[in-house]
């Protein structure tokens, strides 16, 4: 199924995935995909939250708290 995306999305599931497993979910939520654009570290997303001065670290902590 992955292999239908671009190489950028497809690792990004991939992390989101791994994301998932790490914090012990059998599923990928919003959260983990999330957590994948973060631990990618480039594209739109990222900077379009960079812009808006959203504290990656901060965010990525709180999911990993809940």
């Amino acid at each position: 199924m992955i292999s239908q995306f671009s190489r950028k999305v497809s690792d990004i599931l991939i992390y989101s995935k791994e994301e998932a497993n790490r914090l012990r979910n059998n599923y990928v939520g919003p959260e983990h995909l999330l957590l994948g654009l973060i631990r990618d570290g480039e594209g739109k997303a990222v900077k379009m939250l960079s812009t808006l001065k959203i504290n990656l670290f901060e965010i990525k902590k709180q999911i990993e708290h809940h």
